[in-house]
Parts: C-alpha cells; sequence; structure tokens
C-alpha cells in the first residue's frame, strides 16, 4: 500500500499530491516545495507538470527533499508527486 495525500508546500500553504510507496517515509521525514519555494541549488529532486492537472498549470514546479536520506537528498522512484502531470526533470 502507499500513502497518497496533499503535502504542505515547507514556505507557503500550496498544497501538492504525494505519493509515498510502501509507507517507505513518514509525512514528515520529506520536505516539499512549490514552484515559488524551491530553494537555489536545492539538490533535492524537482518535477514539471506537463499539462494541467491535480488542479494545478502546466508547469507547475515542486521539489521534493528527503531528510537525511539517502545522503545526496535525491528522491528514490516510490516517493514522487501522485500525478500523471508530472515528470521528473532533476
Amino acid at each position: 500500500m502507499c500513502d497518497c495525500y496533499n503535502h504542505k508546500c515547507a514556505n507557503c500553504d500550496e498544497r501538492i499530491p504525494m505519493h509515498i510507496g510502501d509507507f517507505c517515509l513518514e509525512r514528515g521525514e520529506i520536505d516539499v516545495y512549490c514552484s515559488r519555494h524551491i530553494p537555489k541549488n536545492f539538490s533535492g529532486s524537482v518535477w514539471k507538470w506537463l499539462y494541467p492537472g491535480d488542479g494545478l498549470p502546466r508547469g507547475f514546479r515542486c521539489g521534493i527533499y528527503i531528510k537525511g536520506i539517502p545522503e545526496d537528498g535525491k528522491s528514490p522512484s516510490i516517493i514522487h508527486p501522485n500525478s500523471a502531470a508530472a515528470e521528473q526533470i532533476k
């Protein structure tokens, strides 16, 4: 089973649909950022909406950072936006 829910941006009230496969992490173990708040020199994964979906516009981006795991901060494939419209670009 998977944890599918709307995660609040770390810096505002924007909600981003998320998927955590097999409940491998707790929700609090990741930081999620909306397009406006992805930090400069971000070391996590970045996703872009290729077409409108989930109430978000085409071109919307989100950043996902796993706190402490793995060391490079990149997202394992089972942790990603819960959206068919999103594609990983970093």
